[in-house]
């Protein structure tokens, strides 16, 4: 069966708007998977970098990040990163069909940008709270979005 990867199970042409999402998932999938091999291969140079790039952003004004004593939260990182892997490449081979998979990315870099600012405003005062926010999961989260946006629309044209 020679079918694209973007071409729906229905049978039907995808707009240029769900070719574009489709697009954007196999990238996601992508980086995200060679953020979880870097914070399995070196998690402690992901907090170093993190840490001085806040601290470059913002005169050195803020607290670093602490590093963990275990790798107890590496191992929840490591999983969310193989889950959302997943669900972007998955999404990507069938955007129609596999459209909640989409969903699962956005729900889960929105929760993280708002733990990520809720850590900020109410705890310790790292400005790696902000740049994760800001310039990491924030910008995925309303990237995706603005794709979904697109790709929604184009159907109901």
């Amino acid at each position: 069966m020679d079918k694209k990867i973007s071409e729906p199970a229905t049978g039907d042409l995808l707009t240029r708007e769900e070719k574009q999402l489709a697009g954007l998932m196999r990238l996601w999938s992508v980086l995200f998977g060679l953020m979880g091999l870097f914070f399995i291969i070196s998690p402690q140079i992901f907090t170093e970098f993190l840490n001085r790039f806040s601290h470059l952003l913002s005169g050195g004004n803020y607290i670093s990040l602490p590093y963990p004593a275990e790798r107890f939260w590496y191992s929840l990182t490591v999983s969310l990163m193989a889950t959302i892997t997943y669900l972007s490449f998955v999404a990507s081979r069938d955007i129609r069909r596999n459209f909640h998979c989409v969903i699962a990315v956005l729900i889960c870099k929105f929760t993280s940008t708002l733990f990520f600012l809720l850590s900020f405003a109410t705890g310790l005062r790292s400005a790696g709270y902000l740049v994760s926010a800001l310039l990491s999961d924030g910008p995925i989260f309303l990237i995706t979005l603005v794709f979904v946006v697109r790709a929604i629309r184009s159907r109901v044209k």
